[in-house]
């Protein structure tokens, strides 16, 4: 058969033959494959034989299997298709025209498709990694066939291909001049993005730039690796437009041409996480405005004007349909604090240290500034959208310099004393003070109260040298009262439950009181201030003022105080009880420092202790509704270390020989001769003349002095009987009567509290309120003198050796006895009073007593005669006085006495005396005498000294009118507050003329003229500068005699 001829004979020979003779063979072939009547094994044998042998060639002109060979269709397959792998072009024609042919060769092995491999490989040497602007067209016209290729199917066809690097990066065509990339290297389908989502990512991640891959499976893409448009990563969409947005934000040509886009692109990015958005975008240019520009979400705001513009800006209007998507990266509608402080710190940053010289740019910065300390609020979280704060300093040309760096001026007095060193003062702002505690620790600049602190340096304070001044004494004896120390724990139970304040029971009490009682007083003409560098230690000289008390010493409690701080015309905004209070405060501190108490709950009722006297204090807390307690405080007379006032003077028994006792009251007289109130504390009740004793005087220590500075004070008559208890005479020591001997009851003060003090009568002969009968005279004469001889005697030898104090005995005596002192008992007492002056003379010069004595009759001798003289005149005074007293007394017994419940409690006459003449006279006789001597230091070219010394004139002569109008005088040194504070007399107008007109301005400050350039040196000699001002002192001179000393001479003329 045809079958066996061609198996047996022919196929043998094919491979010798040519190509038409193959093509003639083949179709005869073809013909017994598929029209034959052979087996199925014949047909698979013919196959098999056929398939192995070479006997078709290749374009290249060699014999191949046909398995071996492709038969190119497509222009794709015709331009990989290897020569040696493609059919010849006979038998390509034929297969062409003959469709079983085509089939019979594909039974033999023939493939119509490309080979993977030589697919990739043709790839490799013709695409990859070659240049893409060169290759563009060919690789563009080869992957537009390949995808419809059957190898394209193939899916370890496709694994290949994704890697290689063969493919054009897609990118929008108005960015070619701003591309980041190479556009000549090729990326791979692996990793990249699909060119639909080429806008959304194009400038950070590869990007097809055709499509034709786009289309394909969905299984197709992943094993190629590239990733669709829907499925482009959030961060990868933020960064790419973060990225764009940076790269056309300073070209408004491309900004135009990308406007579409970028609207396209924000509401794509409407679906990326808020938090991704807002950490990546909200820093970053990238909200676009009408006019091209650029801002970033967290500098733009929707309620904004454009007064903060360029710095911070209003969302544009126009993209209000993706303010949501704004809001995401970090767009606030409405402006917040770290929105100022960030064009704060922008400006700063341009600055660079430098001061601000546009004014356009320095009034963004105030209103920054301003706004910021307005909306800020204690919730605000600024650190973790912020690093560091910028202030504007406190200059005309400021500054922005961080704010750690920065001093808060809560000090402006130390601001000025630091005025010259190296520190940098945030700008003033009101709110910045009360919204300072919001601000952060690390952004918060430095306090001046935290970096300094101002001390008292006593070691520099100048100590009062004021003769006047009295050294606070009825404070210091308010402060050591018991009556103080008992209102202090009432205060304190009282409190305790609702505040922080120590439990204290009745036994501190004393505790309390023994601290309080020793109290010294300090007075200071100026406390002086040193203010110290906390870190450093460092410290400086200040001249600022610092509170007018201080705690000098714990143990024992010395207080310094500031003189004329208690004056009415003290200019300070604290009142004299609040500087006092803050010491007493600290004092309560340090007595229980145990704990961080609540003393402030305090203050204001020790302010109002501290104003009354302390007798007052129980009611002034009952009138607080202070719950009360039990009475803790012994009874206390209230005048201790006060000056007597003349007319109680008067009244005073000189009497050394009287018996004395403890807590009597009695009269001491100073070295000055003044006499002031005090009471004994010590003593045995036999003292001499001579001896000593411990008194009282109000000043917190004990004065132990001789018993000749001591006076009694008489005893009233009661008005009920003089068998009264409380209607007691002055005993006599050496008298030897019951009725004269002293009891445990006597002069003890009247403590009933259920009704009043008896009240005083009045002798309806004599008009005498106080006992009086002068037992003394109730012997003759010899008698008394030989009482009195062994009196002087004996105490003449004690004191010989003590002129001064013998003579003081000697005055006593005589007052003692004197007639004026005695009424009643006037011829006697004349008599006694002679022969102590002839005693005196004796005892004196030697002599020996008489054996007999007569009436002393009147004395020749000229002995002491000055001595004797001035007591005669004294007693006399006394006399006078005595009766003017005794007129008031009556007077006051028609009117209420309740402001001398006190006195009559201890037996001690009140005063009415309503001024004091006497010491008018005097203060006006020194006045007169430093007008001479400052028209003597004048003269001898003692300027400063004639200053000093002209104002003091005017000084005493005021006060010499003041005396005329009340019993003390004002101790300060402001003149103008004195007149002024004066009732309506003739002289006031005159007075007030005098100094507010006519007196120089140089003279009327005493602090000026005491310390004139030396509180602190300036250069210039105080004695320079007066003598510079000698027209102005001489005329100060002249106005002193004039408008002073001559008219406060004719007032007083009035009262002679």
């Amino acid at each position: 058969t045809q079958y066996q001829v061609y198996m047996n004979h022919i196929i043998n020979l094919l491979p010798e033959m040519d190509n038409s003779e193959q093509l003639c063979h083949l179709k005869t072939l073809c013909s017994i494959y598929f029209h034959s009547k052979c087996t199925s094994n014949e047909i698979h044998g013919l196959e098999s034989c056929l398939k192995s042998i070479k006997f078709i060639r290749s374009e290249a002109g060699h014999s191949e299997f046909v398995g071996s060979l492709v038969l190119p269709q497509t222009n794709l397959q015709k331009m990989i298709a290897k020569q040696n792998k493609k059919l010849n072009k006979e038998i390509r024609k034929l297969v062409n025209g003959e469709m079983n042919m085509k089939k019979f060769l594909v039974k033999l092995g023939m493939r119509d498709y490309l080979d993977t491999n030589d697919v990739l490989e043709y790839i490799d040497d013709n695409f990859v990694n070659k240049d893409m602007v060169e290759n563009y067209d060919k690789v563009d016209e080869f992957m537009k066939d390949l995808v419809y290729d059957k190898v394209f199917t193939d899916d370890h066809f496709l694994k290949s291909l994704a890697p290689r690097k063969f493919l054009p990066r897609g990118f929008p065509q108005w960015a070619k001049q701003i591309v980041s990339f190479d556009i000549r290297s090729p990326i791979a389908a692996q990793c990249s993005i699909a060119s639909s989502g080429t806008k959304f990512a194009w400038n950070v991640a590869p990007c097809l730039d055709k499509n034709y891959l786009d289309n394909l499976e969905e299984q197709k893409m992943k094993l190629l690796g590239i990733c669709s448009t829907k499925d482009i990563a959030g961060y990868v969409l933020i960064e790419n437009f973060k990225s764009v947005c940076v790269l056309v934000k300073d070209n408004k040509e491309m900004s135009r041409n990308w406007k579409n886009e970028y609207l396209e692109l924000v509401e794509n990015l409407s679906f990326t996480d808020s938090e991704m958005l807002k950490k990546e975008l909200s820093s970053t240019p990238c909200v676009l405005h009408d006019d091209l520009s650029f801002s970033s979400p967290n500098m733009t705001c929707l309620d904004i004007t454009a007064a903060f513009h360029p710095y911070l800006v209003k969302f544009p209007v126009e993209h209000g349909n993706l303010l949501h998507v704004f809001e995401k990266m970090g767009l606030s509608r409405t402006p917040k604090p770290v929105h100022f402080l960030k064009v704060l710190a922008t400006i700063a940053s341009n600055l660079d240290g430098h001061s601000i010289e546009e004014p356009n740019v320095a009034k963004i910065v105030n209103m920054c500034f301003e706004r910021f300390l307005e909306t800020l609020n204690k919730n605000d979280d600024l650190r973790n959208e912020i690093s560091a704060v910028f202030f504007p300093t406190k200059e005309k040309c400021p500054k922005l310099l961080e704010s750690k760096n920065l001093v808060l001026d809560d000090w402006p007095e130390l601001r000025l004393v630091l005025a010259g060193r190296n520190y940098e003062f945030v700008k003033r702002n009101d709110n910045l003070k009360q919204k300072f505690g919001m601000i952060p620790d690390v952004w918060k600049p430095k306090r001046l109260s935290e970096m300094f602190k101002m001390e008292i340096s006593l070691e520099k304070s100048e100590e009062c040298d004021d003769p006047t001044c009295d050294k606070f004494t009825n404070l210091r004896k308010c402060i050591s009262s018991q009556n103080l120390s008992e209102a202090l724990i009432r205060l304190i139970k009282h409190f305790q439950e609702r505040f922080k304040l120590p439990t204290v029971s009745n036994e501190h009490f004393h505790e309390l009181h023994t601290s309080l009682k020793h109290t010294t007083i300090q007075c200071y003409s100026c406390i002086r201030t040193e203010i110290i560098e906390k870190i450093s230690g460092a410290s400086f000289d200040s001249p600022l003022r610092a509170g007018k008390s201080v705690l000098k010493s714990k143990d024992p409690l010395i207080i310094g105080l500031e003189h004329g701080m208690m004056s009415s015309s003290s200019d300070d905004s604290m009142s004299s009880e609040d500087h006092i209070c803050t010491v007493i405060i600290q004092i309560l501190s340090l007595r229980y420092p145990e704990g961080d108490f609540q003393w402030e709950i305090l203050e204001k009722y020790i302010c109002k202790l501290l104003k009354s006297s302390p007798n007052k204090m129980k009611e002034v807390l009952d009138t607080e509704n202070i719950e009360p307690m039990e009475t803790l405080a012994e009874d206390e007379y209230h005048r201790i270390g006060e000056i007597i006032p003349e007319d109680v003077i008067s009244l005073l028994v000189h009497d050394p020989f009287l018996s004395i006792r403890n807590k009597l009251i009695v009269a001491y007289q100073r070295e000055d001769e003044i006499y002031i109130y005090a009471q004994i504390v010590k003593c045995s009740g036999n003292e001499k003349p001579s001896s000593f004793i411990s008194i009282d005087v109000g000043e917190g220590t004990l004065k132990n002095v001789m018993l000749l500075d001591i006076l009694f004070f008489p005893l009233f008559r009661d008005n009920k009987s003089e068998a009264s208890s409380f209607a007691l005479e002055i005993f006599n020591r050496n008298g030897g009567s019951e009725h004269n001997t002293p009891r445990d009851n006597e002069r003890e003060p009247y403590t009933n509290e259920n009704q009043e003090c008896p009240e005083p009568g009045v002798d309806e002969e004599q008009g005498e309120p106080f006992q009086n009968k002068n037992s003394k005279f109730s012997k003759d004469l010899n008698e008394i003198f030989d009482d009195v001889s062994k009196q002087l005697e004996e105490t003449y030898h004690q004191l010989k050796d003590n002129v001064k104090n013998w003579l003081k005995f000697v005055r006593r005596m005589l007052f003692t006895w004197h007639p004026d002192k005695n009424p009643g008992c006037e011829e006697k007492a004349t008599e006694v009073v002679k022969f102590i002056q002839n005693e005196v003379e004796r005892i004196e010069n030697g002599g020996r007593r008489p054996q007999k004595r007569n009436s002393p009759g009147d004395t020749k001798s000229n002995f002491r005669k000055d001595f004797f003289r001035n007591c005669d005149d004294t007693a006399r005074d006394h006399g006078q006085k005595r009766k003017t007293y005794h007129q008031n007394f009556q007077n006051q017994k028609k009117k209420p006495h309740s402001e001398h419940q006190d006195d009559f409690r201890w037996h001690v006459p009140p005063s009415f005396q309503t001024n004091s003449p006497g010491l008018a006279k005097m203060w006006l006789k020194v006045a007169k005498s430093d007008l001479k001597a400052a028209k003597a230091s004048f003269d001898a070219g003692h300027f400063r000294v004639a200053a000093y010394m002209c104002r003091m004139v005017m000084e005493m002569c005021v006060k010499s009118v003041e005396l005329t109008c009340r019993r003390t005088f004002t101790r300060t040194h402001d003149i103008l507050n004195i007149i002024l504070s004066l009732p309506d007399i003739d002289i006031k107008p005159d007075l007030v003329v005098g100094w507010s007109k006519n007196v120089p301005e140089i003279l009327k400050k005493y602090q000026d003229i005491l310390y004139k350039n030396l509180n602190s040196y300036s250069g210039d000699d105080p004695n320079d500068f007066f003598k510079r001002k000698r027209n102005e002192i001489e005329e100060g001179i002249i106005i002193a005699q004039r408008d002073f000393v001559n008219i406060c001479s004719d007032h007083l003329h009035k009262f002679e």
